[in-house]
């Protein structure tokens, strides 16, 4: 799959359109941010996709949920002081090496925000999609580590490394996209990387 890059969040905080023709794919040595649910699922959307580019990052991914979720994807242990450990957290995943042998897509590192104990709606293993105010309060929590974490990643060659997303949480998730924006624009106030936005 290829994405177009039609949106660049700039360092001044404003949106540009930045149109490329042809289509053009992720390239090397980025950083791919995406919202994610905690019972290890990328099924529908942008995650699919990412799930097959990168098969080995998904299968760490999944393996973090399975360690370290203490409801164990049962949605009538959601109660209050027993919500996952993941919500509102961080996972970074560097370049696996099955996705480096597969050399299917170009290398870079995922950072899954938790934004949301289940997806869609409740079912006996899933808690499904939580409300918008508690989507909302996660990914404050999620995008307010963000600085600490992109300022840290680093190319092969040590240069600064360009961000990617879709317009994450504003499909699925049902969170409106001005609102995201203005977070990401708040909490990298003065940031000097690109932000962009990928469509499929």
């Amino acid at each position: 799959m290829h994405w177009l890059v039609c949106q660049k969040l700039n360092k001044r905080g404003s949106l540009t359109l930045a149109h490329t023709d042809p289509p053009s794919p992720i390239s090397p040595d980025s950083i791919v941010v995406h919202a994610c649910n905690c019972l290890g699922s990328w099924v529908v959307g942008f995650p699919a996709a990412l799930m097959e580019l990168y098969p080995g990052a998904y299968k760490v991914y999944q393996a973090y949920c399975a360690a370290n979720n203490n409801h164990n994807n049962k949605p009538n242990e959601l109660l209050p002081g027993r919500a996952s450990s993941l919500i509102g957290s961080v996972l970074v995943i560097p370049p696996t090496a099955v996705d480096l042998a597969a050399v299917t897509a170009a290398p870079v590192f995922i950072v899954c925000l938790f934004a949301s104990h289940g997806y869609g709606r409740r079912t006996r293993n899933n808690p499904g999609l939580d409300g918008t105010a508690m989507v909302k309060e996660a990914s404050d929590t999620c995008l307010r580590q963000l600085p600490g974490i992109l300022q840290g990643l680093k190319g092969r060659d040590g240069g600064a490394m360009v961000v990617y997303s879709n317009k994450m949480l504003s499909g699925r998730f049902e969170v409106n996209w001005d609102w995201v924006e203005e977070q990401i624009l708040e909490v990298l106030r003065g940031w000097q990387r690109e932000w962009n936005i990928l469509y499929g």
